[in-house]
């Protein structure tokens, strides 16, 4: 409980809606949820969830409707540096592109990208699965419930055609493409392993205990970029000026997006940002890190 208030603190602090409640007012928003080794609960009732695809498209056509131009099916193959260290142009399959600056936001690609204008960052690709979970006679969950994340059992989701969307952290989560990610992976889904989801489906029913009733729709494995203290790497990179960073988000891209979209924003057009980005450098890992295996 110490560790959700010091949660709510920090979320206060940057302005966020957020309160610790009790258990019992944790069952009233959630029903569905067992008490069993409940104690307590961090409520935002601001938060909500979006479809990504939608919301992709939506923040696309707002940049184009500001002047921006968003350029797709392009690969970059290198950045120009000058004899100053500093960015000249973005060279693509299609074409360069001439700017002064550049910012990483390639995901998982993230590190080949940035090594291209010479800066090494830290991230790796981490397979992260989910599943669709068909919804239980008489358990149907509402389309408005909370969505919720459940630290002691490793699990978040949300209601979904009446059953849920289960995500989680495995306690042994694989490591791919150690050596570099392939260019055309292009973000499609790679093959599951039920097995080891099994003790998140396990940890969920703990907290929805009819979920052991539950069959699976799908479940999907998409490699997430983590970095070794699970902070993104967001800002400028020393050395090459022009150059910063919005990669290595941790399964925290989404949802950041617009903060860290604001705080590159004001540190390109003026010399600060309200935010402390400080723990976010990306060069703050060491030497040792250039060692994967």
């Amino acid at each position: 409980m110490m560790e959700l208030q010091r949660g709510v603190s920090r979320a206060r602090g940057i302005g966020l809606d957020a309160e610790l409640i009790s258990a019992t007012e944790a069952v009233r928003l959630m029903p569905a949820i067992t008490t069993e080794s409940l104690y307590g609960a961090v409520w935002m009732p601001g938060d909500g969830h979006l479809d990504p695809h939608t919301a992709t498209h939506a923040l696309a056509a707002a940049a184009r409707e500001l002047g921006a131009r968003v350029n797709t099916n392009q690969r970059v193959t290198a950045i120009s540096i000058s004899g100053s260290n500093a960015v000249e142009s973005v060279n693509t399959d299609a074409g360069p592109i001439e700017t002064e600056v550049v910012v990483v936001a390639g995901g998982i690609w993230g590190p080949q990208i940035a090594a291209m204008a010479g800066a090494f960052v830290v991230s790796t690709p981490v397979d992260h699965q989910h599943a669709a979970l068909l919804a239980v006679r008489g358990h149907e969950m509402p389309h408005d419930m909370p969505c919720f994340r459940d630290p002691d059992n490793l699990i978040y989701g949300k209601a979904e055609a009446g059953g849920i969307v289960l995500g989680g952290y495995e306690a042994n989560p694989v490591a791919r493409w150690i050596d570099g990610v392939p260019w055309d992976h292009a973000g499609t889904s790679l093959p599951p392993d039920q097995a080891r989801f099994e003790p998140l489906l396990a940890g969920a029913a703990r907290r929805f205990p009819f979920l052991h009733d539950a069959g699976i729709v799908k479940l999907v494995c998409h490699p997430d970029a983590m970095t070794p203290d699970s902070n993104p790497l967001v800002g400028p990179v020393p050395g090459v000026t022009g150059l910063y960073m919005a990669a290595g988000l941790s399964l925290n891209g989404f949802g950041g997006a617009g903060g860290i979209g604001r705080c590159l924003a004001e540190l390109i057009t003026g010399p600060e940002t309200d935010l402390d980005l400080y723990p976010y450098r990306p060069w703050r890992f060491g030497p040792v890190h250039r060692d994967f295996r």
